[in-house]
């Protein structure tokens, strides 16, 4: 019970729209002590289709960007973790990336040299994290509205989704 009511408190903050503040210690603030085998555990118990060495593979690569809870909070709700994930409207691998919006850029920046790159978990990762820093930006930090861009605009169910999965990656991270 204590879990949950933690959990819904998180929400509950994280959904909160204050100027961007909330953003500080659930995507930037260090983590205080090794979150990896954590994140391992709990990505590994969120999907029933990938390896513990895959789970390995993705915490470690996510723990290379300054975002890690909410990237692995991304993954969860659009691909439960499954790098070959192709959605009906063709977005591509863990972070469902739309390679028909971010494709140039990404190729561009030296992310991915080409779509099908999309599918390896590195690539896919450091692409997540590109676009997600731009819709931060664009949005001045607001979580919530960051997520809608990533998303395309589908309603609030998917980033309420997200939100609740970094919510609760937050709690177990910070137990």
């Amino acid at each position: 019970m204590k879990k949950l009511l933690l959990s819904l408190l998180m929400l509950l903050v994280l959904s909160c729209n204050t100027g961007g503040d909330y953003v500080t210690p659930v995507m930037k603030e260090a983590p205080k002590k090794n979150i990896e085998p954590i994140l391992v555990k709990w990505v590994y118990e969120h999907s029933k289709q990938i390896s513990a060495r895959t789970c390995d593979e993705i915490v470690k690569e996510c723990m290379k960007t300054d975002k890690p809870l909410l990237i692995i909070a991304v993954m969860d709700v659009e691909s439960n973790f499954i790098q070959s994930a192709v959605s009906s409207k063709g977005a591509i691998g863990l972070g469902q990336i739309m390679p028909g919006v971010h494709e140039k850029e990404l190729i561009k920046k030296g992310i991915i040299k080409e779509k099908r790159d999309l599918f390896d978990i590195a690539p896919n990762i450091q692409a997540m994290n590109y676009v997600l820093n731009m819709n931060l930006a664009q949005s001045k930090d607001d979580v919530p509205k960051a997520l809608e861009l990533y998303l395309g605009g589908q309603d609030g169910y998917y980033v309420k989704r997200i939100l609740s999965s970094l919510a609760n990656l937050y709690i177990i991270c910070n137990k």
